[in-house]
């Protein structure tokens, strides 16, 4: 399928996790960790909003996915590098803002970005792998007796 579809599904599911946010309304709630939001209890207290950190949780990474994706093919080192870090930035930047009660974003967008943090490093190690894998694969067709005078010539 077309990139372009995939990134207007992404917009589409970021407007119903708003739409959802308006509905369950503002979340004042006080958290140690962005998992302390995946207990039982908590997510059955607060399903609307469950609902809504899940949606965004999946446009973020699908929005994310794509935009790495389309650096190009065949740069699977550059895909896991960029996706880890960014998945690292996105932890550590919403353990902070949960940890230090600060409202930069809502607690709904920060338990997003933790989410998708945690997620997008299975698109990390599948990236990294598939570089591996290339790399194996262009040295073992390589010609062992090829020198660099005979690429000159």
């Amino acid at each position: 399928m077309k990139t372009e579809y995939f990134l207007t599904g992404a917009v589409g599911l970021v407007i119903f996790g708003y739409v959802l946010d308006i509905l369950s309304g503002p979340l004042s709630l006080t958290i140690g960790s962005p998992f302390e939001f995946l207990t039982p209890v908590m997510l059955s207290t607060y399903p609307f909003t469950a609902v809504s950190v899940g949606v965004k949780t999946v446009a973020i990474f699908i929005s994310i996915v794509i935009t790495i994706t389309s650096l190009g093919e065949n740069k699977y080192s550059l895909q896991s590098v960029v996706v880890f870090i960014l998945a690292a930035l996105m932890e550590l930047f919403a353990i902070q803002q949960i940890a230090t009660h600060t409202n930069n974003i809502s607690l709904q967008w920060n338990l997003s970005l933790a989410f998708s943090g945690v997620i997008l490093v299975i698109p990390a190690i599948i990236y990294m792998i598939l570089a591996i894998i290339k790399t194996a694969h262009k040295n073992l067709i390589a010609d062992p007796y090829e020198t660099d005078s005979d690429e000159e010539a």
